[in-house]
């Protein structure tokens, strides 16, 4: 089922806006593969990609808002603009108001622009509502096809 919604966000990318995707589940699942797989698929079509960590994406915003240097407006405006933003990890940035409403921001402004977003975290449902706030957790499962990973951690596999 993963494979297949995947490859249907592939092959509609440049005709289906309205198809976002959020990865989550248990560490060592998967989703960072897929997430580069689509990612080098689409980069294979002249699709412009844009893939962060939401650690990093954290630290663009920062930069952004309190160092601003051309480099900084660039990556921050790449954000917005690219056909697909990519982000992964979910949860794993220092959660505050700051990174929260940054966040909802970036992805509020991508929905409304018709602007793809995928990501991933580790984090349940339940977790990412407790995590952010409601607006932007509203915001995802509303926009967003959530897709779960499951099974054994894949990382702690042994070529036996």
């Amino acid at each position: 089922m993963i494979l297949k919604i995947s490859r249907e966000f592939i092959d509609t990318f440049k005709i289906n806006n309205d198809m976002n995707l959020l990865f989550y589940g248990p560490t060592g699942q998967g989703k960072t593969f897929m997430i580069n797989c689509i990612a080098k698929e689409l980069l294979d079509k002249n699709v412009n990609v844009v893939y962060q960590t939401a650690f990093t994406l954290c630290e663009v915003m920062e930069e952004q808002k309190f160092r601003r240097t051309e480099i900084s407006n660039l990556k921050y405006s790449q954000l917005f603009s690219s056909d697909l933003l990519i982000v992964d990890d979910l949860g794993i940035e220092m959660t505050n108001s700051f990174t929260a409403s940054g966040i909802f921001n970036i992805i509020n402004k991508r929905l409304l622009g018709g602007k793809k977003t995928l990501i991933s975290t580790n984090l349940s449902p339940k977790e990412l509502s407790s995590t952010y706030t409601d607006r932007v957790f509203s915001r995802v499962f509303q926009k967003f096809i959530p897709i779960k990973f499951y099974g054994n951690d894949l990382r702690l596999k042994t070529n036996s």
